[in-house]
């Protein structure tokens, strides 16, 4: 049997942005090495923070 539920009570949360990983290495010059990893560790989409902390240490800059 069913139950009605109030709209008060569903969470409504808006859905969190997904990101392509193939354009994600591109934009961020990441090689096809490390692209392969990422890909096989996160599949073809994944949010940002999961981008961001599988991605490979930026070197760094110097001035």
């Amino acid at each position: 049997m069913s139950k009605h539920t109030p709209e008060q009570r569903l969470n409504t949360q808006p859905p969190k942005p997904v990101f392509d990983v193939v354009e994600h290495c591109v934009r961020h010059s990441i090689n096809s090495k490390e692209q392969g990893k990422l890909l096989s560790l996160l599949g073809r989409f994944a949010s940002r923070h999961e981008l961001e902390t599988n991605a490979p240490p930026k070197p760094p800059r110097f001035r």
